[in-house]
């Protein structure tokens, strides 16, 4: 790997793991720029559930990947909204049913 790489797991030669850094913000604190990036990356998938990986540095954001069955962790995804978070994701899918039928 590159020196001075970021990842959000990193194995060292003990075998041990260490995490990267990552901050859990509202949504209204996201930067305009990363929201926008995040938008544009998933309209190019579709209408659905991602979790999209930014990176932002030296004022350039960078979508790692877009991965199409997200981790949804208890203590980082819910830290902002608790359970309104859930509840949100399980509305918005509920919707996407009704709407199929």
């Amino acid at each position: 790997m590159a020196k001075k790489y970021w990842q959000i797991l990193k194995k060292g030669r003990d075998g041990k793991t260490k995490e990267g850094d990552s901050d859990t913000i509202p949504i209204e604190q996201v930067p305009k720029k990363v929201l926008k990036e995040t938008m544009r990356a998933v309209k190019l998938i579709g209408d659905g559930l991602y979790g999209v990986d930014i990176k932002e540095t030296n004022g350039k954001v960078y979508v790692i990947e877009i991965n199409d069955n997200p981790n949804i962790d208890a203590g980082t995804e819910d830290k902002v909204l608790g359970k309104e978070v859930y509840l949100r994701i399980l509305n918005h899918l509920i919707e996407k049913l009704e709407h199929r039928k």
